[in-house]
């Protein structure tokens, strides 16, 4: 070869493993208790290269993800504030005695990459039976918005049934009606 000649190398893309995978999914959706606030540090918004001051940047992107989600924290009462303590950045949900699951919009793509879990106080299994023995009859209400990034496993299995129910008694009423 020639020294004017250029060799092109192909850089090697590294596919995750499974391990790996899971932890970025788990990251993705985060979980809240409702009546308590829940402070998450705000590196998870920070995408490739870091620059040289990450911290400033966490900063802009939290205020940039609070105010893009500020109507969506409002659907289950949750007010968020970016705290920043030291060189850190933080993010404290305070969230309301509403529970469910929403989408949240990324400030640096855009898009629906992450997910938010208000679970209550009680564990899953304890409410319904407990509301059903008080006579307290609870409906899912449906939110429209996207569905959550990877969290169909920590979605409680009522909730999601009520939901196929209601979505199948809308197909069977619309075939009636044709």
């Amino acid at each position: 070869m020639s020294p004017s000649t250029t060799k092109r190398v192909r850089r090697s893309t590294r596919v995750p493993n499974n391990t790996e995978l899971a932890l970025w999914n788990h990251r993705r959706c985060f979980e809240a208790t409702d009546s308590t606030v829940t402070t998450l540090p705000a590196n998870f918004l920070l995408r490739g290269q870091p620059s040289r001051d990450p911290s400033s940047q966490t900063g802009r992107l939290a205020d940039q993800f609070v105010e893009l989600n500020r109507h969506i924290f409002s659907t289950l009462d949750l007010s968020v504030e970016p705290r920043y303590r030291d060189s850190r950045v933080e993010l404290d949900f305070h969230a309301g005695t509403r529970i469910g699951a929403i989408p949240l919009l990324s400030p640096t793509s855009g898009r629906y990459d992450y997910g938010l879990v208000v679970r209550p106080r009680f564990d899953w299994p304890g409410i319904g039976p407990l509301l059903g023995a008080t006579g307290w009859k609870v409906i899912p209400q449906t939110l429209t918005l996207p569905m959550l990034p990877t969290s169909e496993k920590r979605i409680p299995p009522w909730v999601l049934s009520t939901i196929t129910l209601f979505r199948k008694r809308t197909v069977l009423a619309v075939c009636i009606s044709q």
